[in-house]
């Protein structure tokens, strides 16, 4: 898993991001950088969970994510006259974590629903989430895959989080202000990743998505498996996508 800047940051392995909050433009639309010609988008596979323990997954959902993140900073700040000044010391380190503990986790808005196993396994559904409340009363996918076709099948859902690579920094998708353009991003993601890969549960979003600016969405994979690790994807304005294909039976290394 990519670990937070944030828990980076505390546990003094590298300095605060210096664009913590990425704020839009006088369009509305999210400037990364002013040279940027593509956004660069990270889907990690964080977590992989059988569907029948799915209900009992902690879902965090970006409001949810946004004010844990905000509070814990507010604190941090006042704990240590400030935040301007790159990385921590050691009382400053020991003076948060003792008083505040370890910042908040990422936000996984991003759900991959699969079947089967090994170089079998293939995706079925894409969905995003934000809500903490996803899936704890079921979800339809899961009937659906009560189908007989589907009985012997290993079914498995990846939580995904996202970032953006700006200038070699990460940027979680939930630290994008506003929240109106943080989901339209996720939008975004996800509306590609279904064009991309068609599952055949989702109806929606499968044509190919209209962007403000072109996205290349790597895939990485976490967990104990090679599923969809090292898969490319590239949606440019007006034009067919272009991929890059996973690792799926082939060695990470």
């Amino acid at each position: 898993m990519l670990p937070s800047p944030l828990f980076a940051w505390v546990n003094k392995q590298a300095a605060l991001p210096q664009r913590f909050c990425l704020e839009p433009d006088a369009d509305g639309l999210p400037t990364p950088d002013a040279n940027a010609t593509e956004w660069s988008v990270s889907v990690a596979l964080d977590e992989a969970v059988p569907l029948y323990a799915i209900a009992d997954a902690k879902w965090c959902s970006f409001s949810e994510t946004r004010r844990a993140t905000s509070a814990y900073l507010k604190k941090a700040e006042a704990l240590i006259d400030g935040l301007g000044g790159g990385t921590l010391d050691s009382e400053e380190r020991d003076l948060i974590q003792s008083n505040l503990g370890q910042p908040p986790s990422f936000c996984l808005p991003i759900y991959i629903v699969s079947v089967g196993a090994g170089n079998d396994e293939r995706v079925v559904y894409v969905g995003k989430t934000c809500s903490s409340t996803r899936f704890a009363n079921g979800h339809r996918v899961g009937l659906k895959l009560h189908h007989p076709r589907y009985t012997k099948l290993a079914k498995t859902v990846y939580r995904c989080s996202v970032l953006l690579d700006i200038n070699d920094e990460y940027l979680a998708l939930e630290w994008v202000e506003p929240e109106t353009l943080a989901q339209k991003m996720l939008d975004c993601v996800e509306s590609v990743l279904i064009h991309a890969l068609q599952p055949e549960l989702n109806v929606a979003k499968r044509r190919r998505p209209t962007v403000d600016l072109p996205v290349h969405i790597h895939v990485q994979n976490y967990v104990d498996s090679d599923f969809l690790d090292g898969l490319m994807l590239w949606q440019r304005t007006g034009e067919p996508m272009t991929f890059a294909p996973a690792l799926n039976g082939r060695n990470k290394n």
